[in-house]
């Protein structure tokens, strides 16, 4: 018979389960918009996947290599459907390189190998399992009830096939997943000996849950710099808490009871039947409330009286940033701030702001760190990433700042700091929804921090 009209230049079957074939699919689909929709798309995955609608090709087949229907009715196959795909979509540059004699035969051998394990190696089944469940969920139930166990009920394996696992079912099904370092992990975790950003109990010493006098709320991400401040006052000085997570403002509403105790702040605590919702004031409560592992100098000696001068030039830090990072305008005023810190640190012989003086010792674990450090700790962090992937400017590594390397490295090795601390990439994502955008002048780093440098 004739064949039908169609208004595509060639229809891609992809398998929609894949995560690595997804990303290229939706590369695709957006560029095929401004190309003229050339490209039609079906998901094999999908139960509505019908092989007489596709020239024939069969789930099973689909997902053996990569096919591509043209509408003569043609059906093309591994790294030819790649280059095609990409000419209709203007990237024809990219396989220009399968017209050199010799390599379209070598190309679709190395793809015929990442084709054979791809399922495996993009976290799934082997494809044979893969095809498997996919035949039973064609039959539907009547496989799974072959498989029950003695009691009638779905074995997890079958379930999850089905999709109907319950929660607890679930839950097992991944615990007995889990390797032993995996396992030991979990347990430390609940048991409140694990400091990590997933722990919702920190115990030290010999305390137990019910000894814990503090409750710590913060966010859920670890994006909020205010709230890593108070935690890390906590670990520092070992004073166990229990942790409660909240929204921050930028990614959900905050429970209504939350909100009737403490408003909109984050961070909040209760410190010994105290409810407190400002890091500034908790971090106080916390020092006269538990005086173990002070972080604050005693203000009689000449570390305690540079507290507060310290504690401005964070905040003017912190504005000059802000102001840059946002906005086209402010290196200069950043750059001038950032020498004043390091002045600071080179005069105190650091490692920390007041190392060295008198006063400094008798905080925290006698290296000079205070609650200096604390308050820096948290912006200075989230400067040295995003000034990097948004200004392309490097402070960590800087030569012109040597103390303040010095100063991270240090903090690199507190065993209260390394686990809080953030990579790159997270703060340079995580900051423009906070702060309402930030202002992209060079992207000399952006590669490099997005992990699309090929290293």
């Amino acid at each position: 018979g004739a064949l039908r009209r169609v208004d595509w230049e060639i229809k891609l079957l992809y398998d929609g389960d894949c995560p690595l074939c997804m990303r290229e699919v939706d590369m695709l689909r957006r560029r095929n918009t401004s190309h003229g929709n050339q490209i039609a798309f079906v998901d094999i995955a999908s139960p509505e996947y019908d092989p007489a609608e596709n020239a024939g090709i069969s789930f099973e087949k689909a997902m053996s290599e990569i096919h591509a229907i043209l509408p003569d009715g043609t059906v093309i196959t591994g790294v030819r459907v790649f280059q095609k795909l990409y000419e209709k979509v203007g990237l024809g540059w990219v396989y220009a390189f399968l017209n050199v004699p010799g390599l379209l035969p070598l190309a679709d051998k190395v793809y015929s190998v990442w084709a054979k394990y791809r399922t495996q190696l993009t976290g799934r089944q082997d494809m044979d399992t893969v095809l498997e469940i996919a035949r039973r969920r064609r039959e539907g139930t009547a496989s799974c009830a072959v498989s029950s166990g003695p009691t009638g009920r779905m074995t997890n394996a079958c379930a999850l096939e089905a999709g109907v696992l319950s929660w607890e079912e679930l839950a097992d099904a991944l615990s007995r997943q889990q390797t032993e370092e995996e396992r030991g992990f979990r347990a430390r975790l609940e048991a409140g000996r694990e400091p990590n950003a997933l722990a919702l109990l920190r115990l030290f010493g010999d305390d137990k849950p019910e000894d814990v006098q503090v409750k710590l709320y913060r966010d859920h991400a670890g994006w909020c710099p205010y709230c890593q401040k108070v935690w890390l006052a906590l670990e520092e000085k070992q004073i166990s808490y229990s942790v409660e997570k909240i929204n921050m403002r930028c990614y959900g509403d905050k429970p209504r009871e939350y909100v009737a105790k403490f408003g909109q702040l984050l961070p909040a605590a209760e410190v010994k039947g105290q409810s407190i919702a400002d890091s500034n004031k908790i971090l106080a409560a916390l020092e006269t409330e538990f005086p173990q592992r002070p972080l604050r100098p005693k203000d009689n000696t000449p570390a305690g009286a540079s507290v507060s001068a310290l504690l401005s030039l964070e905040r003017q830090v912190f504005g000059a940033w802000l102001q840059w990072l946002t906005g086209g305008r402010g290196q200069g005023m950043f750059v001038t701030a950032m020498d004043q810190v390091e002045g600071v640190l080179a005069a105190s012989g650091g490692p920390y702001f007041l190392s060295g003086q008198e006063g400094s010792e008798a905080c925290a674990d006698g290296s000079g760190f205070t609650i200096v450090d604390v308050m820096f700790a948290p912006f200075l962090e989230r400067i040295a990433a995003s000034v990097a992937y948004f200004k392309g400017f490097k402070v960590r590594g800087n030569g012109r700042w040597p103390h303040l390397n010095k100063w991270y490295d240090a903090m690199d090795g507190r065993a209260a700091y390394r686990p809080m601390k953030s990579d790159f990439y997270t703060h340079c994502h995580d900051l423009p929804p906070q702060l309402g955008g930030c202002y992209q002048e060079i992207e000399k780093y952006v590669s490099e921090v997005d992990g699309q440098d090929g290293k």
